[in-house]
């Protein structure tokens, strides 16, 4: 995964992208994925790393991730900014007041999600509850264990929604949508607030013609 310029036989180039290691005998490699062993915090900073990801402890409120392949995280994450390229493990929870963001291409897997933001661009699988929580899913969304509870929030699934419980018996709104293709409904909204403007500037004209005259 490394290579010698050449231009300068004391250049070592990295022939694709990854975290740069010294090996047990003292050999310079370049690993496709990078371990942090602790949390994303004030001692890490913000994390934007060109292959997968392990995190052994928390992403803590106000960091960002950005991971091109995939990422495994050992804790919780609270209201962070999460954008995968690939595949998402979150062996804890997604939790916080409402800040947090994790968008991804794949599938995200998670044990529970209380009151955070989700964008998927396949399955979401919770071993859990998803609560007074937004997220939205390209494929499935799934919280179908012994523990599984959707409750309050927007539930949306271009394919199936599966749980135990469905709402709860104090009238918690809980809002689930099925079978939309989520990329012409928003195209949809751009146009209906391209003709509200329109519309706008058409009576902005009458005004002002009434007035000349």
């Amino acid at each position: 995964r490394t290579e010698i310029s050449s231009e300068d036989p004391n250049l070592l180039i990295a022939s694709e992208n990854g975290c740069v290691t010294l090996n047990k005998s003292n050999l310079v490699e370049v690993q496709p994925r990078l371990v942090i062993k602790g949390d994303v915090d004030f001692n890490t900073g913000n994390v934007d790393f060109a292959g997968s990801l392990a995190i052994g402890g928390d992403v803590k409120a106000g960091f960002k991730v950005h991971v091109v392949g995939d990422l495994e995280i050992g804790g919780c994450v609270e209201d962070a900014e999460i954008d995968v390229e690939g595949n998402v493990l979150i062996k804890k929870g997604f939790i916080g007041r409402g800040k947090g963001l994790i968008k991804t291409t794949g599938n995200l897997t998670v044990k529970y999600v209380h009151g955070q933001n989700i964008m998927c661009g396949g399955n979401v699988v919770a071993g859990g509850e998803i609560m007074h929580s937004h997220v939205r899913a390209s494929g499935n969304v799934i919280a179908n264990s012994r523990k599984g509870v959707i409750m309050g929030g927007r539930i949306e699934a271009e394919c199936n929604v599966e749980t135990t419980t469905l709402g709860s018996t104090s009238y918690t709104p809980t809002e689930v949508t099925v079978g939309i293709d989520f990329k012409l409904l928003d195209r949809l909204k751009e146009i209906n607030e391209e003709l509200k403007k329109v519309k706008e500037n058409q009576d902005k004209v009458k005004k002002a013609l009434y007035n000349i005259r």
